[in-house]
């Protein structure tokens, strides 16, 4: 029987050297739409998964970490 010990590391199951090895062609950046005024006004701003309520100018919330070095 074969057993996984608790932080052994997991195999990726991915071929990444393949994956490492794919030059993007320009095709495949129209696959993205792009980003309107409207998509951004619909976006929710969230913390740790949790969403955050947005200031009267409609701005996020600030980083607590930043807010706490004065940025």
């Amino acid at each position: 029987m074969s057993t996984i010990k608790p932080g052994s590391p997991q195999p990726m199951g991915s071929d990444l050297p393949r994956v490492d090895a794919h030059v993007i062609q320009p095709g495949e950046y129209e696959e993205l739409p792009e980003l309107t005024d409207e998509m951004l006004a619909r976006a929710v701003f969230k913390k740790a998964g949790r969403p955050q309520v947005a200031d009267a100018n409609g701005q996020a919330p600030e980083d607590d970490a930043a807010a706490a070095c004065g940025n």
